[in-house]
């Protein structure tokens, strides 16, 4: 799996989260220059 297939599928996830909890549905992944999440 490429590394941004792995970063969009936790940007998903956290927008399914934020949809269960009854907000808009979006979610984000912050990775720094060598891909590794910073932030979700």
């Amino acid at each position: 799996m490429a590394p941004f297939t792995s970063h969009m599928s936790l940007a998903l996830a956290e927008a399914r989260a934020a949809a269960r909890r009854g907000e808009v549905p979006v979610g984000a992944v912050v990775t720094d220059p060598q891909g590794r999440v910073v932030a979700a």
